[in-house]
């Protein structure tokens, strides 16, 4: 009998994770003026998003940004205010003027 708090009050604290989550991250696709559809998911609880260009995955750390939300690494740089979005790479193409669906 004492097995049933305890699996109760478990099974409420892995619901109440599972909500948060979902409320912390967002996900957003830039389409950009080539075809190209960049998708990104900000976490903004963890200061982090991860982005798909073309069947490549990157997870990017959140920068300082004077204007705007900026995400990137040594190679990449996501950038985004508004509904517009730049993506530059060192290995790859850089996106300009990508607009998020209204």
């Amino acid at each position: 009998m004492k097995a049933f708090p305890a699996a109760l009050a478990v099974s409420l604290l892995l619901a109440s994770c599972a909500g948060s989550e979902a409320v912390s991250a967002k996900t957003v696709s830039f389409f950009c003026p080539n075809g190209t559809i960049l998708r990104a998911t900000f976490d903004t609880d963890n200061d982090r998003m991860w982005l798909r260009v073309n069947d490549r995955d990157y997870d990017l750390p959140r920068l300082i940004s004077a204007s705007g939300a900026r995400y990137g690494d040594e190679r990449t740089v996501f950038w985004n205010k508004g509904r517009e979005a730049m993506l530059e790479r060192q290995d790859g193409p850089s996106y300009i003027g990508c607009l998020a669906e209204s």
